[in-house]
Order: structure tokens, then C-alpha cells, then sequence
């Protein structure tokens, strides 16, 4: 009886399921974190360069014009240095008119190596890109019998102003001249500062008796809005005893101004020495507040 209890226990035992067993788990796959976003610094992304700053020009032109005088019936010349890459922007420009002596036409500022020492300067970061006008006055006349200064002032500056991407304001048009054309910048400079905010006077040739005129121009100034000013001659130059006394009526109303007394004489060697000189001061007078 015993050995059937057995027997049935063992059958019972083999006949039972088995207890499941649980297949080991797949191996869990921790994701992957996305790469994080990366926002690059605003320094490091570069900016879409001017068309200035990708243009390949390092030379500017002289484009040659003539415009209608009616004063005189006569079409006048006149010359424009446009800087290197004029065409590829679309930036307004400072103005320099620059006047020539007795004797000579608009081509001397040509001859004392204007062009090539502005590109010079220009690529050389020295001087800001300017815009030159080179005007022929035909007479040798004195004022009273010379229509120069209305045709500068009633017909080409406007024209000028209309035709190319000047900065039409007084702060960026600058007048200079040399010589006669010195005595040209000291008139209508003094007489028209609304105009001319930057005025160059290099070995001036006053007109005869314009020197008793000084002191009313130059009481006449706005001494909140006075003109930048350089002047300068050779201490050989003939006519040193105006400049000087020009100088001294400077000094005597407050008006701020650079004088230089240079070595050299009244003649093309002396202005050619001193030409890059005036040039990067022009640049510097005329963007004082900044030039695009």
C-alpha cells in the first residue's frame, strides 16, 4: 500500500506543469541624447560684406564735365575725382572743391599729383574716400569784375550736389585753394559759412583789399558753428606779411585754426611737398563726425 502511495506521488509529480520560466529581458537601449543646440555667438557669424568692402578697385577716375554759364555764355569746365569704388555703393560722399592759382586752369591740383596721392592715401586708410571737384575759373580778373564766385555757388556746387551722392551740407563741403585760388577760399569761405564748413588756405593770394574785410567776416561767425581751418605758406613766399596778418585776425576772434610755416617758396615744388598733407587733413576736418 506503502509502495503504491509512492508510485502515485511520483506520477503525480511528472505529470504537474513545470513553473514558467521567464525569458531574460531584452537589454534595455537608454536613448541617446540629441546633440545639443548649438546658437553660434553673433561675432562669429559673419556679416554679408558691402559692396565697398568687396570691390577690387584701389584707383579712382577724373571724369571730365562742362556746365552752362550764362554770366559768361560760355561752357565752363571743370574736373571730378570720384574714389575707387564709387559705382559699387550707394554711399554719400564728402566734397572737396580745391582752386587752382593765377596762370593755371583746373588741371594744376591734377599736376601736383592730386589723384594719385588720394588713392594712395584712400587705400592706405590715411584718408576717407572723398569726392573732388576741380573747378577753372577763366579770368584774372578781381572779384568785382569776375563771375567765378557766382557760378561756383549758384551753378556748379548745386549741380554737383544733384549729379553725384554728395553729403549736401556745410559739416562735409570743404573749399581750399592755392594761391589766387587761396584768396578765392578766404572770401567766400568767411562770406559763406552756411556753405562751407571745412576751408583750406594754402599760400594765399588775398584780393586787394579784402584785408580790411577780415574783421567784419570774421565777427559775422556763428562762434557755436565756427569753420575747421588750415592755413599755411613758405617762409619765403611774397606774400607772407598778408598770411600772417590773416593769421593774427584768426587769433584775435577766437576762431580755431591749424597754422603751418613751412620752408619753401610761393611755387608748385612747395604745394607738391605739402599736397598729402592737406589731403589727409581735409579727410580728417571733413568726417570729424564719422563717414560711412
Amino acid at each position: 500500500m506503502r509502495r503504491i502511495f509512492l508510485w502515485l506521488l511520483v506520477l503525480l509529480t511528472a505529470c504537474a506543469p513545470s513553473a514558467a520560466v521567464t525569458p531574460p529581458a531584452a537589454p534595455t537601449q537608454t536613448a541617446r541624447p540629441a546633440p545639443p543646440t548649438v546658437t553660434p555667438h553673433a561675432a562669429s557669424t559673419p556679416e554679408t560684406p558691402s559692396a565697398a568692402e568687396t570691390c577690387p578697385e584701389q584707383a579712382g577716375r577724373i571724369q571730365a564735365e562742362t556746365l552752362a554759364d550764362t554770366r559768361r555764355g560760355a561752357d565752363e569746365p571743370f574736373l571730378v575725382y570720384l574714389p575707387p569704388c564709387y559705382d559699387a555703393d550707394t554711399r554719400a560722399y564728402p566734397v572737396l572743391y580745391l582752386l587752382h592759382g593765377l596762370t593755371y586752369n583746373q588741371t594744376q591740383w591734377l599736376d601736383l599729383g592730386l589723384k594719385a596721392q588720394a588713392d594712395a592715401l584712400i587705400a592706405s586708410g590715411e584718408m576717407p574716400p572723398l569726392i573732388i571737384v576741380l573747378p577753372y575759373d577763366a579770368t584774372w580778373k578781381p572779384p568785382a569784375d569776375d563771375p567765378f564766385d557766382e557760378f561756383l555757388l549758384q551753378d556748379l556746387i548745386p549741380y554737383v550736389d544733384a549729379a553725384y551722392r554728395t553729403r549736401p551740407d556745410a559739416a562735409h563741403r570743404a573749399l581750399g585753394g592755392l594761391s589766387r585760388g587761396g584768396g578765392w577760399a578766404v572770401r567766400l569761405g568767411l562770406m559763406h559759412p552756411d556753405l562751407f564748413g571745412v576751408l583750406g588756405w594754402h599760400s594765399p593770394a588775398l584780393f586787394w583789399g579784402d584785408e580790411k574785410h577780415l574783421d567784419d567776416w570774421l565777427a559775422a561767425l556763428d562762434a557755436e558753428n565756427l569753420p575747421q581751418i588750415y592755413l599755411d605758406s613758405g617762409d619765403n613766399d611774397p606774400d607772407l606779411a598778408e598770411t600772417r596778418y590773416l593769421e593774427t585776425r584768426l587769433t584775435a576772434y577766437g576762431v580755431p585754426h591749424e597754422w603751418h610755416l613751412f620752408h619753401g617758396w610761393h611755387e608748385m615744388a612747395y604745394w607738391q611737398v605739402h599736397l598729402p598733407a592737406y589731403l589727409r587733413w581735409y579727410g580728417q576736418a571733413l568726417c570729424a563726425d564719422g563717414c560711412p
